[in-house]
């Protein structure tokens, strides 16, 4: 296996850069400093450096710090036409727990998900969607036989690739008595499946693989699959009585056996999944500094999983972006300061990125950057919509909070300029200082939040809410002079935005109810025309009283064809919450799940039509809290006039035009 590896470590801007520590003796403990945040640029360190700096970081989070110290916590067999599973990247396929080729459908699995006659197993059920009149199981893949907590799926060109997440926790026997409380150590674990499905009915798993480590997430570039984890270095032979001798035992350990592995199941082999030379720290790191945790990026090719490329970074990660030609790691930044705090507990004063080039050579390091503020409160699966990459230019939207300024949401526009990711614009400015979101005529404040954020090119559309749905428009096509260029007023708000061809705009979030209760609050499905930037209309919308859509912070349950020019079929799950009494004063809460189906017709009058859904009901012999499984993570195909509609481990088919009329389950 290859590995090349990198480091960074966000650390105060005070520190001096790397050197070596006289206060590594036998008899007294070395002053070692907790993690801090910082934009540093990366430097080049030595393998003894590396080992230095990840042993600190362990021993302090073991509990190592003296009683006055504070840790800081910071394949296509059919020509009919199907739709696939969404994704935000043309070029940068996501895993999900389903995939079509548009004929076979692959379920990603679980005993967790009633299963009739399954002991705890991760499976894929196949199923041939052409072979009758309704879809029929032709395989089953077991990829583990224990039952993991996540299972996504890649499909491409006949290679299935199955990836697994779970976690093991990990508490000090005498956390209670300890001084200083170690950090929990939520390890996970990542395994890999790969499955040649050119004949789905014969396939079998060929190859595993694991990973120590937590999933941050994963993307598929052509054959490269691109896997991001995070991962908590621990030592075992930590004695809270004697820390100078436990520090000493830990210095004499060889870093190899503290570094995460990587596991080939199917021969039984393992060997570090990073390396402990040629890595880089910043330039701001002493030997007194250390972090336990290292967000690594790890390469596969499809066609040879075997081959692997690994790239490190000694940094906590709270998310990621990725385009087609790198990869952006974001850490959250916090104030030092005491003084008084006019906003909610979770503050952050500004987001730390690094940007990773994918290159024919793996990945690389290029620079990093700082902004202010943070993601808008969102969903970790909308997080990456608020980040979009053009020729090499970062585009993220921040906001920042204040009860007594009020909220200030920004679009900030980065360059990398040699190692440093540069700030080049942002948008409001002293040319264009109109703000994003209704300023409050009663406070003279905005107190809206950010709801959704869409790139289109040079077009970015935000919606910002807090009684009405301001949908803004900022034209981005000089890089150096973003601008707001139109704005629309509508009730409710849009969580989700999704371009549909030139000139309109699907928007999907919460209708809200008025005061007297004539309009019931529900999921709303508007579709704008954009086609006028300045001047953005609302075309029709269609309202779910009472019901809400997982569309609104997980875009990958969108599913979408486009048949030609003039129509567009789209289809979205709808989760609604009944109660039924079961005695004179107990009720007991179920869920009715749908799924909606729309066309949208472009032209001179442009439109959407709702044409129905396909409800998930369920007969016996299998139960229905057993088939339901997780409620919001239904998905929904289209296959030329079929409806399929996977609710659990299960399909319903319908005809397009009469969806509520299905069969099922499958």
């Amino acid at each position: 296996m290859k590995c090349k590896m990198w480091l960074s470590l966000p650390l105060a801007a005070s520190l001096c850069a790397c050197g070596g520590s006289s206060d590594n003796n036998e008899d007294k403990l070395p002053e070692l400093n907790a993690l801090n945040n910082s934009s540093a640029p990366l430097k080049t360190a030595s393998s003894a450096q590396f080992s230095q700096f990840i042993k600190n970081g362990i021993f302090v989070a073991s509990g190592g710090l003296s009683n006055s110290d504070d840790l800081e916590n910071p394949s296509t067999t059919d020509s009919e036409p199907y739709s696939g599973t969404n994704q935000l990247v043309d070029g940068v396929s996501e895993s999900d727990r389903i995939k079509f080729d548009g004929r076979y459908l692959f379920i990603a699995g679980s005993t967790g998900v009633a299963y009739q006659d399954a002991d705890n197993k991760t499976f894929v059920r196949i199923l041939d969607t052409n072979a009758g009149d309704v879809p029929t199981q032709v395989n089953e893949l077991t990829v583990s036989d224990s039952e993991f907590a996540s299972q996504n799926l890649y499909l491409q060109d006949n290679q299935l690739v199955s990836v697994l997440m779970d976690y093991e926790y990990d508490f000090a026997d005498d956390m209670s008595e300890l001084d200083v409380q170690p950090e929990i150590n939520y390890q996970g674990v990542i395994e890999l499946a790969f499955s040649d499905v050119a004949l789905p009915a014969q396939a079998e798993v060929e190859k595993r693989f694991q990973i120590d480590g937590s999933l941050v997430g994963s993307r598929l570039i052509g054959d490269k699959l691109y896997v991001i984890a995070d991962h908590t270095l621990s030592y075992s032979d930590f004695n809270p009585a004697d820390k100078v001798a436990s520090y000493n035992r830990l210095m004499n350990t060889n870093v190899n056996d503290l570094l995460p592995k990587f596991r080939n199941l199917t021969q039984g082999s393992a060997e570090p999944l990073v390396a402990a030379d040629g890595c880089f720290l910043p330039a701001d790191a002493t030997a007194k500094d250390g972090y336990n945790g290292l967000t690594t990026v790890t390469e596969i090719d499809i066609r040879n999983p075997d081959d692997v490329k690994t790239t490190c970074v000694s940094t906590r990660v709270f998310g990621f972006y990725m385009s087609a030609t790198a990869v952006y790691l974001y850490n959250y930044a916090f104030n030092d300061s005491d003084d008084d705090v006019k906003t909610s507990l979770w503050d952050p004063s500004g987001m730390v990125l690094h940007k990773l080039l994918l290159t024919d050579e793996g990945v690389t390091y290029q620079a990093t950057g700082e902004v202010d503020g943070q993601l808008s409160r969102v969903s970790d699966s909308m997080a990456a919509t608020r980040f979009d990459e053009k020729d090499g230019v970062l585009r993220v939207v921040t906001s920042q909070y204040d009860t007594e300024i009020g909220n200030s949401h920004k679009l900030y526009v980065l360059k990398p300029e040699g190692t440093e990711l540069k700030t080049v614009a942002t948008l409001p400015n002293s040319q264009n200082p109109t703000p994003i979101g209704k300023v409050n005529p009663d406070t003279g404040l905005v107190d809206e939040d950010v709801y959704a954020v869409r790139y289109f090119n040079d077009t970015a559309y935000v919606v910002t809410f807090r009684q009405v749905d301001p949908l803004y428009v900022l034209d981005l096509s000089d890089v150096l002079q973003p601008r707001m260029v139109g704005s629309l007023e509508v009730p409710g708000f849009s969580s989700y935005l999704h371009p549909v061809g030139e000139g309109l705009l699907l928007g999907v979030g919460q209708h809200i109810g008025d005061p007297d209760g004539n309009v019931q609050p529900g999921t709303k499905v508007s579709l704008f025309d954009v086609a006028n930037p300045a001047e953005p209309k609302l075309l029709k919308d269609h309202t779910f009283a009472g019901g809400f859509t997982p569309l609104e912070y997980d875009y990958r349950t969108l599913a979408m064809l486009k048949d030609n020019e003039s129509v567009t079929r789209f289809t979205l799950p709808v989760v609604y919450w009944n109660t039924e009494q079961t005695s004179d004063s107990d009720y007991s809460w179920f869920a009715q799940n749908e799924l909606a189906a729309f066309e949208i017709i472009q032209g001179i009058d442009s439109t959407l039509t709702y044409r129905g859904s396909s409800r998930a009901a369920v007969a016996t012999p299998i139960d229905n809290d057993k088939a339901l499984g997780y409620t919001e993570a239904d998905r929904g195909l289209i296959q030329a006039d079929k409806l399929l509609y996977i609710h659990g481990n299960y399909v319903w088919q319908s005809n397009w035009l009469t969806p509520a009329d299905n069969s099922g389950p499958h």
